[in-house]
């Protein structure tokens, strides 16, 4: 029935757009994380009581966040290319939407290489 599969077409487009938008929307929370990083600290200056005491610790920490970011966008970007000329090795279509995703679903913790396999 053209209806029913109306509906379903509908409803997995939505879901999925949904699902895309909040890839998005964490794609450009670390994107914006690591062009941040660097001014952090003489923000927080002005936000410390005694700064010197903290920005020390902070500036660990962050440099510990940007390593983190960017070791994982690497294997994220491996991933990625890894599946998608696998998957164009196999003819399988839209290879480069599947590498993409497998990408981005790598950054989301514990489940995120799971779901892209």
């Amino acid at each position: 029935d053209s209806e029913r599969l109306m509906t379903w077409a509908t409803t997995l487009m939505t879901q999925l757009s949904g699902a895309m938008a909040s890839i998005v929307l964490l794609v450009m929370t670390v994107i914006f994380m690591l062009f941040e990083v660097r001014h952090l600290p003489y923000k927080l200056r002005f936000a410390l009581n005694n700064p010197r005491l903290h920005i020390a610790g902070l500036h660990r920490a962050l440099k510990g966040v940007t390593h983190y970011l960017a070791l994982k966008t690497l294997i994220s970007l491996w991933t990625g290319l890894i599946v998608w000329l696998g998957l164009l090795a196999m003819g399988v279509q839209f290879a480069l939407m599947w590498g993409v995703l497998a990408f981005l679903l790598n950054y989301v913790p514990n489940i995120g290489s799971a779901i892209s396999a």
